[in-house]
């Protein structure tokens, strides 16, 4: 009860005091930064979980978890996604389009977090899926349940939706004229200039980085405190050092799946033309 009235207080001071206009832009602001906050957090998760699942081998010799770690992450999905969430819905940008034309532009409450939970785990184990999908489904579901809880109409709910989406594209890609041009064409936004203030504001913030202001001092400090690398690659190996630092066995399984490989390719042609 006390939440609601100091919301209906807020809203009663925003009223009073910032103009819809304003509030709009202050918001797509709020949502463009909150949209690259979640790119960071999926990303720093992948690379904290791949860390751990790894630190232990021995980079030039073969693992067969290799194999296992994608089987695995994709079964604790399954587990987290059947029995914590019991219909959860579409899937990617496909889940935002079926809440623009379908809920009314409302997500439901759980893709504010489930897709942060669930990319991390399935590209962390190994999984071969995109960043990008599961990022804007979340900022996105966080400006729809912003915006439900300000009162919004639909037009504003779906303008907040694609500022969400223009702001992970341009914090993913570094592009914030592209971000605004694919929110147009996918969220289907008017272009106008009450849509293109918003998104703008969202997308351009998010890709700017901030440069030192002496770069040069910073390197020549970096490459004192650093000591001096040593040349690696297959290029600076003799074929008798690169043979036994790698071993036998990495080099006849390279050869394997290369013959494999080979041998699949006419096999697949055959099937794909029948």
């Amino acid at each position: 009860m006390r939440k609601q009235s100091l919301l209906k207080s807020f809203l009663v001071w925003r009223l009073k005091h910032i103009s819809h206009k304003q509030f709009i832009y202050f918001l797509s602001i709020i949502i463009g930064l909150t949209s690259g906050l979640i790119a960071v957090i999926i990303k720093n998760s992948v690379y904290f979980i791949k860390e751990s699942l790894t630190k232990d081998f021995v980079i030039n010799l073969p693992n067969y978890l290799y194999f296992l770690y994608p089987i695995l992450g994709i079964s604790i999905i399954y587990i987290f996604l059947k029995y914590l969430f019991k219909k959860p819905g579409n899937k990617g940008f496909v889940s935002i389009l079926y809440a623009i034309s379908k809920r009314n532009s409302i997500m439901r409450w759980h893709q504010m977090f489930s897709p942060i939970i669930t990319s991390a785990i399935t590209v962390g184990f190994g999984g071969s899926v995109g960043l990008e999908a599961p990022t804007a489904v979340s900022g996105s579901a966080i400006s729809s349940r912003l915006s439900k809880l300000l009162h919004f109409n639909y037009k504003n709910r779906t303008l907040l939706i694609g500022c969400a989406v223009a702001g992970t594209i341009s914090a993913i890609f570094k592009a914030p004229i592209a971000a605004i041009i694919f929110a147009i064409e996918v969220i289907m936004l008017d272009l106008t200039m009450a849509s293109l203030i918003p998104l703008l504001l969202a997308s351009v913030p998010i890709s700017t980085k901030p440069k030192p202001k002496d770069e040069s001092s910073l390197n020549s400090f970096a490459s004192l405190s650093k000591p001096a690398a040593k040349p690696t690659g297959f290029s600076n190996l003799s074929p008798k050092t690169s043979r036994s630092n790698l071993g036998w066995l990495t080099l006849n399984s390279k050869r394997h799946v290369h013959i494999l490989s080979g041998t699949n390719a006419p096999i697949f042609m055959a099937l794909k033309e029948r």
